[in-house]
Formats: C-alpha cells, structure tokens, sequence
C-alpha cells in the first residue's frame, strides 16, 4: 500500500524527502513526548482535589480502571495512525477511510480547546513565579495575595490576609469569629484575575493576564515551529524540570505532614 514505503532508510535514499513531514531523530524523544503530553501539568494539579472530592481510594480505582479501558486504548489509536501515516490528522484519517475526515477535524478543534486551557494555566503558573520573584527581590514577607497589610499595591484587590479573621451575627450572638475557608488559589484568583460580579459585568481589563498569555504562545510557537526534531530536543528538559518541581513540592508536603502527624 501507499503508506508500506515510508520507512526511516527509504526515505533518506529519497529524493522526494522534503515532501513528507518532519521526523523525530530518536524514537526515545517521541517516546518522551507522548508521556509528556499525557502526564501534563493540568493531570497533575487536578487529580489530588479529584481523589479528595470523589471518594478517595474508590475514586482512584474507577479513575484508572477508565484510563485503561477508554483514555489508553485512544490514545494508542491516534499514535498508531499518526505514526503510520506521518500526516495530519484530517489528511491521515482521511488516507484510512474518507468517513474518518471527521475524526481528524475533531482531534484539531479538541487541541486548539486543550492549549487555550493550558495556555491559561501556564500564564497563571508565569504570575506566580513573577510575583515570587519580585517578593524575594523586594524583601517582603509572604505573598502578595496572603499578606496584603506588606503589598500596599493589592489593597485596592480583593485581598485578605491569610488566616484573617471574618466577624458575623448570628441571632442573639453577636461578634463570632471564625477563620477563612477561602484557599490560597482562590484568594490568588482574585487578586490577580479580578473577576466580575456577574456574566453581564465585563469588568476591567487585565493587561498582566494578556502579556503572560502572548508569552505563553511566543514560547509555544518558538517550541514547535521548527519541526519535531527540535521539539524531540525541548521537551524531555522540559518534563524533566516540571517533575522535578512536582517531586520536591510531594516531598515537603510529605515531610511536613509526617511530622504533623498527619501521615
């Protein structure tokens, strides 16, 4: 068949090379990259709050019972396909069966939804390491968002202090006090997000959300606009810096609850 001649060795005897697509140097680095692109940031941020908030141990059995079943046996069907026949995926559906076109358009519309996802969660991840930086530099204790009587700048913010102090009535008592329940992300969010009251209510517009947004896709595109050679190179640094990060931030939380006594 049409696709039995793209092999590694017949195409570099061929003259007809630059008609193809781009191919990694290394199966290891395609091998990296799809581990990559399944165990993203967002997988990692969102799978302990779902384990906590679905049941725990049952939730993880159900979680992963549906990942061998569903999520891998897809996963492995876009890989063969996308191997198999080395071009994008309207045009490769399309090469296996014409009624599979709509596959391919669907896979695009999907991604574009997922790095407009990802995008905002980079661009969060961006504010957070700038505003962190910038406490270290400026010598002030804290966060911004969690220790707003330091920031003068985020008084205007719905900021809080972490751990402050809220006062309520409650019929004949008056003057109870109870802690905060609002999360450090949450008070982040509105610190820095400003969201508005309610759909109707367009609010202000956020030009730190916007600059860190234009850099996200500026690295984006610097990583995959020459081919997947120089993406087989960026993304195993990548990975590794992104599991290492996560490996120290398991590691603290570990050791502090161990000595807490939560563990």
């Amino acid at each position: 068949m049409w696709f039995e001649e793209r092999s590694w060795s017949n195409l570099r005897m061929s003259e007809l090379v630059e008609e193809w697509r781009d191919l990694w140097s290394f199966k290891v680095d395609f091998m990296i990259a799809a581990i990559s692109y399944v165990f993203a940031t967002t997988n990692f941020l969102n799978f302990p709050k779902l384990t906590l908030e679905n049941g725990g141990l049952a939730f993880v059995v159900a979680y992963g019972a549906a990942l061998l079943v569903l999520v891998l046996p897809t996963i492995v069907l876009e890989l063969a396909v996308g191997q198999l026949t080395g071009r994008a995926p309207v045009q490769g559906f399309y090469n296996l069966s014409p009624v599979f076109k709509g596959i391919g358009i669907s896979q695009i519309l999907f991604t574009l939804l997922v790095l407009a996802t990802m995008t905002r969660f980079l661009g969060w991840l961006m504010l957070f390491l700038y505003y962190l930086f910038w406490t270290i530099q400026a010598d002030r204790p804290g966060l911004p968002w969690l220790n707003c009587k330091y920031f003068p700048e985020f008084l205007s913010a719905p900021c809080r202090d972490a751990g402050s102090m809220a006062n309520f009535t409650l019929a004949a008592h008056t003057k109870l006090s109870t802690v905060r329940s609002e999360s450090s992300f949450m008070q982040f969010m509105s610190a820095l997000e400003k969201p508005s009251a309610s759909i109707d209510d367009f609010g202000d517009f956020q030009y730190n959300l916007l600059i860190v947004h234009v850099l996200v896709w500026i690295i984006v595109f610097s990583g995959i606009c020459f081919g997947v050679r120089w993406l087989g190179k960026v993304v195993p640094l990548l990975f590794m810096a992104a599991f290492s990060m996560f490996l120290a931030l398991l590691i603290r939380a570990l050791y502090y609850g161990w000595l807490n006594g939560n563990i």
